[in-house]
């Protein structure tokens, strides 16, 4: 069945989280909401608008979501080598917003992952997991090329999906941090495509389909949801 969401955030402190209903504040839980599919119709597809850039590279050693080695190298010499952005730790707030990394699945779809932290030890800790042996590429773009993309995708999957009476809309913090004000320019144009009632959050990683139909977890990711009575 259609499974969509988002992860609770805390404003990018990542310190603690929470998640509430009607009754109670929890700090580790999931909330879900369950339409019945005779009753109610749900349609969402998960976009980024982000670019492949450069040769694919083998991810060599990684444990979860910490990725050691890319190609036999550490994974911050990979990213010095062929990004030219230095070799300070501190990078990794940089490395987060304007490079993600593409990791490809066995079935062809590709999910982002964001740089969380780097580590002295040369590893670099993602916001979901870096399987070994997965076939990874660098992402890059600017803002404005990452929006035209993203709105692109998603007026292409209007077409296909035309009806809609309101709309949930999952939007990775991250995707604020890199396009700054311009992020509202997102929202209001996935919102005029349909023009219905829209609600939503930044989440930290994202929940949806792709385009091929798998559902994934995501980073750097916009996923709208499209609700209509059947």
């Amino acid at each position: 069945m259609p499974l969509f969401g988002g992860l609770a955030g805390d404003d990018m402190k990542f310190e603690d989280t929470f998640a509430f209903d009607g009754s109670r504040v929890i700090s580790n839980g999931v909330l879900a909401l369950i339409f019945d599919s005779n009753v109610i119709g749900l349609q969402g597809v998960a976009f980024s608008g982000w670019k492949g850039i450069g040769t694919s590279k083998t991810v060599t050693k990684a444990q979860g979501n910490i990725l050691y080695e890319m190609d036999g190298e550490p994974a911050l010499d990979i990213y010095t080598k062929y990004l030219d952005c230095g070799v300070d730790p501190v990078v990794a707030a940089g490395l987060a917003v304007e490079y993600p990394l593409f990791l490809n699945r066995d079935d062809g779809s590709a999910v982002l992952r964001a740089v969380m932290h780097v580590n002295e030890d040369k590893s670099i800790v993602y916001a979901g997991s870096v399987p070994e042996g997965a076939k990874v590429r660098f992402g890059m773009a600017s803002g404005t090329e990452v929006i035209d993309r993203a709105i692109e995708q998603i007026s292409e999957f209007k077409r296909q999906a035309p009806r809609s009476e309101a709309m949930v809309l999952f939007s990775c913090a991250a995707r604020h941090l890199a396009f700054g004000p311009m992020v509202e320019d997102e929202i209001s144009a996935v919102r005029k495509l349909w023009d219905v009632p829209l609600v939503g959050f930044f989440t930290s990683g994202e929940i949806g389909p792709l385009l091929q139909g798998r559902c994934d977890f995501h980073n750097h990711t916009l996923v709208p949801v499209l609700i209509y009575q059947k």
